[in-house]
């Protein structure tokens, strides 16, 4: 008879807790976005991110990497991305053409620049491009071409103006921007480092703008997944992105924001690819 009773309260408190989770308003269970983010724009971007959360209590998680990393990482499945934002058109067009974003989808949303920088103790100086040639730079610190975009534009300014096979041998590459600032942190007198202007620090003197004209336009292009189920999050996460607390925390670290998040896509998105 005991046991009966028992049996009978467990299945009554069942039914309760599930009609109370049954009846509980779908906003006030706690939602999140995962965004995975070219290295450049971490920082930034959780800086916002608290803004955001604040403001709608949609939790972000964040995976900070070079561009090339995130997109393999995504077309693989290895990384879980709601949102994407690459540091160039080329990565984004490869997780286009995998199927997994909607190029309607796809927006311009920020641009920057590149600069030359040495320590600011460093006794070094450069004016142009090709004092990078001098014998007193002894080593160069860029991107990984095949993966950070900011080393792919540094290498495209060293073709354009016939340098890189003579800086070859000077030329350190670093997976993402935060490993070269931390690099050139600890590094000798004579270490430049090719950099975006949004990865200038305290410690670094700043020596020269590359001008915009060396490489393809430094754009970061934003875009949510296919996969990304929660439409009304999307929908306020795309707004606060398109609005000025946005901007004033990305302009105030270097970022230009491109206003174009509610517009179509660029042709050059397709045509950089």
């Amino acid at each position: 008879m005991t046991s009966g009773l028992l049996k009978k309260n467990l299945v009554c408190r069942i039914i309760l807790i599930c009609t109370f989770l049954y009846l509980i308003p779908p906003q006030t269970i706690a939602a999140e976005l995962h965004l995975a983010l070219a290295d450049s724009t971490c920082a930034p971007m959780k800086e916002a991110g608290l803004a955001f959360t604040r403001e709608t209590g949609i939790d972000l998680q964040y995976s900070c990497k070079s561009s090339g990393l995130l997109a393999r990482g995504i077309q693989a499945g290895i990384i879980q991305a709601d949102f994407f934002l690459s540091a160039n058109a080329n990565w984004m067009n490869s997780v286009v053409d995998n199927g997994l974003i909607d190029r309607q989808q796809v927006r311009p949303l920020l641009s920057n620049d590149l600069i030359i920088v040495t320590r600011a103790d460093s006794a070094i100086k450069i004016q142009k491009l090709a004092d990078l040639t001098l014998p007193e730079v002894t080593s160069i610190i860029i991107g990984e071409p095949s993966r950070a975009p900011f080393g792919r534009y540094a290498k495209q300014a060293l073709q354009k103006s016939g340098l890189w096979d003579e800086l070859k041998p000077k030329i350190i590459s670093k997976k993402k921007i935060s490993l070269a600032v931390a690099d050139l942190a600890k590094a000798e007198e004579g270490t430049a480092a090719i950099l975006y202007r949004t990865g200038l620090a305290d410690f670094m003197r700043l020596q020269f703008t590359i001008p915009a004209s060396a490489s393809e336009p430094i754009e970061y292009y934003a875009a949510p997944l296919k996969t990304m189920a929660n439409h009304k999050e999307k929908a306020m996460f795309l707004a606060f992105i398109a609005g000025d607390h946005f901007n004033k925390i990305f302009s105030a670290v270097g970022f230009s924001v491109i206003h174009s998040i509610n517009r179509a896509p660029e042709k050059s998105v397709k045509a950089s690819h």
